[in-house]
């Protein structure tokens, strides 16, 4: 039997739900998958060993804690196949948010 591997998500959407916790929301490949991970960091380095991950089942949305809650975060989602082979990253979303005084 033979799996196709994942598209990238696409329109990675965040919104900040509280000072510590991001909610991430994106469209699922047109193939079934059977889960997500997402990536997320400070800052957008290219070594994806050094962001933070966190492995969903196959719903288009997840919620992150995040420590710091003055920083900016980037996240990035990738596919899994039903076989266990991940597709191609995200484009990177970026949290702008802005602390209010």
């Amino acid at each position: 039997m033979v799996f196709l591997v994942p598209d990238k998500p696409l329109n990675v959407q965040l919104r900040r739900k509280s000072p510590h916790e991001i909610e991430v929301t994106w469209e699922e490949p047109k193939i079934a998958v059977a889960g997500y991970r997402v990536y997320y960091n400070n800052f957008q380095t290219p070594n994806m060993e050094d962001w933070t991950k966190l492995d969903v089942g196959p719903y288009t949305i997840a919620d992150i804690r995040i420590p710091d809650e003055k920083s900016t975060y980037v996240v990035r989602v990738q596919a899994k196949s039903v076989d266990g082979r991940f597709g191609n990253l995200s484009d990177p979303a970026l949290d702008n948010f802005v602390l209010k005084r």
